[in-house]
């Protein structure tokens, strides 16, 4: 989170800030779930970081509203996913355990949410494979040996739709760790090492 924190502190300076769309940064993928789940933990707790910038940014008289509430956004959004899975588990466990009297009814409803979970996944996996395609320079980003490329086969573009569908348990397992360390005090990290 150094580059997001980087370009508040320029911004509330008055720099200005610009952005090239066509800029491509290649990164090294993470070998395994731990190291992902250690990554996004310290990313959110970075993002918990600039919580400190909060005050400064409503104040700027240089920043305008749309890039005040682009902040804003950014900062609360951990604490809303926090809540909204909370709540999810909740209304799951109350529904299928407490309420629990229908056991067909209870299969319906788990199959449809479950349908409509993975029908978030398709779509978001969909628009990713197509905003791939636009940046696509000669083999750069989509190679043919990558999981999901173009040709990539039905089999392949569901798999990817679980796995999307479902990223979201990891992103909340790295947000509770980040509060835990925040809780503590916990500010070292060491970057996640790659193969």
């Amino acid at each position: 989170m150094e580059d997001y924190e980087l370009t508040l502190r320029m911004k509330l300076k008055g720099l200005k800030i610009k952005y090239i769309g066509n800029a491509y940064v290649d990164q090294e993928a993470l070998t395994s779930l731990k190291k992902l789940i250690i990554q996004r933990a310290r990313w959110s707790q970075g993002g918990f970081n600039c919580w400190k910038y909060l005050k400064s940014v409503l104040r700027s008289r240089i920043m305008s509203n749309l890039q005040k509430a682009d902040v804003l956004l950014f900062c609360i959004m951990p604490v809303l996913n926090i809540l909204s899975d909370f709540a999810i588990i909740f209304y799951t466990v109350k529904f299928f355990i407490v309420d629990s009297n229908n056991l067909l009814r209870e299969f319906i409803a788990l199959f449809f949410l479950s349908i409509l979970g993975l029908l978030f996944g398709a779509l978001f996996t969909e628009l990713y494979i197509g905003e791939l395609k636009k940046t696509e320079k000669k083999g750069v980003i989509i190679n043919h040996t990558d999981f999901l490329n173009e040709k990539s086969n039905i089999f392949k573009r569901f798999r990817a739709v679980a796995l999307v569908s479902y990223m979201y348990v990891i992103f909340f397992g790295s947000l509770i760790i980040s509060i835990i360390r925040l809780s503590k005090n916990n500010n070292s990290w060491v970057k996640t090492k790659r193969i």
